[in-house]
């Protein structure tokens, strides 16, 4: 059912709820806003539903085959209760008075008794099988399934995990020797050179001012050379 479906309008609501008093149901107005359901609309929703659940109704997919009973009156209606009470009373003072005519008064004999039924003695002395029952179809499933899993997980993804980390271990250790063999190693090729230009450099620091003048004048009439060379070509190519 689409959204917009189950928004109704006060006059549609009126009709709804006089419609469903009419077929002896009861209608329970619950305060609370449900843009989201939230545990606290749930809670509210289930407190609230106890004083107008419907008798007999069923809704969903098994709704031809499902009936719940009317909850309310599973908690206030007298004719359940007193039953189940004598009941439950009937069974506890039955197994007092048994007792105290095996045990206390000793009138009949509890090993006699114990072989003569034999079957249901060792049915309530293994408490109906049931954890026998429990085990063979809850624990044992789940200690296979629990077995298969922690298998998975051991070969498949811890397998999966060291060989990722083992590919990793060897990508480091690749890129640690191309770092170290090339880029360390032009690093250091470039600064053993620089150091050796700087080394030759301070060969031609001498401290003597006549070398420093000579120097200078020669390469000023180098400059002057070069530069009447480049004037005269240039007006010779003009």
């Amino acid at each position: 059912m689409p959204s917009s479906a189950k928004v109704k309008s006060i006059e549609e609501l009126a009709a709804i709820a006089a419609s469903l008093r009419a077929g002896g149901r009861r209608v329970v107005h619950c305060h609370g806003g449900f843009s989201q359901l939230h545990i606290g609309a749930i809670r509210l929703l289930e407190q609230a539903r106890p004083l107008g659940i419907e008798e007999g109704a069923s809704h969903g997919w098994a709704a031809p085959m499902v009936q719940h009973p009317a909850e309310e009156l599973a908690h206030s209606t007298p004719s359940i209760h007193i039953p189940a009470t004598l009941w439950a009373f009937g069974a506890a003072l039955s197994g007092f008075l048994l007792a105290t005519v095996f045990y206390g008064l000793r009138a009949l004999d509890a090993e006699e008794a114990r072989r003569q039924f034999a079957p249901i003695h060792r049915f309530l002395v293994r408490k109906w099988w049931f954890d026998e029952l429990y085990a063979l179809l809850f624990i044992r499933p789940a200690h296979v399934i629990a077995g298969w899993v922690a298998a998975l997980d051991k070969r498949g993804i811890d397998g999966l995990a060291h060989l990722l980390a083992r590919g990793v271990s060897i990508g480091s250790r690749i890129d640690d020797w191309i770092d170290r063999t090339f880029v360390d190693g032009l690093v250091n090729l470039t600064a053993r050179a620089t150091h050796a230009v700087a080394l030759w450099l301070r060969t031609v620091q001498t401290g003597n001012i006549r070398q420093y003048v000579m120097l200078l004048t020669v390469g000023t009439v180098a400059l002057f050379l070069l530069e009447s060379f480049y004037w005269n070509w240039s007006l010779a190519g003009m």
